[in-house]
């Protein structure tokens, strides 16, 4: 939800739909914002096979999908739909995105943004870190 506050009062400005442009958008519900070489990108995980998906946010209502990748090798049941996603460390163009869905380990991306073009965003690049997740 876009909204603006004004005192305690609140007002929807609008409504973005992240599966209008991820159709594996479902059970995405793990979520973390950073900007990244002034690029607002929300990393989301999805509570039902531990994929994560990367947006950028820079128009809030209109939500567009710059990668989608999953470095877990199997997808336990998750009931509780319950876990964290956290930037670590931001260093320019590259950013570190921890991810972990409960029980299914902890997943480690670097994420890297090029320089954006004139007309937009030309690409964002998620890669494994070398990075996999463990289970206890």
């Amino acid at each position: 939800r876009y909204t603006s506050f004004s005192g305690s009062t609140g007002t929807l400005i609008a409504s973005g739909s992240l599966t209008a442009v991820n159709s594996q958008a479902t059970a995405e519900r793990l979520m973390a914002y950073a900007e990244i070489a002034g690029v607002p990108v929300l990393a989301v995980q999805s509570t039902g096979d531990s994929h994560v998906s990367l947006y950028d946010v820079t128009d809030p209502a209109n939500p567009q999908l710059l990668a989608t990748a999953n470095n877990t090798t199997s997808s336990n049941a998750n009931a509780n739909g319950t876990g964290q996603v956290v930037w670590g460390d931001i260093v320019g163009k590259t950013a570190t995105l921890y991810a972990m869905n409960t029980n299914n380990g902890i997943q480690a991306f670097t994420v890297t943004v090029p320089e954006p073009a004139t007309l937009g965003l030309l690409a964002l690049v998620l890669a494994a870190a070398g990075r996999r997740g463990r289970r206890a």
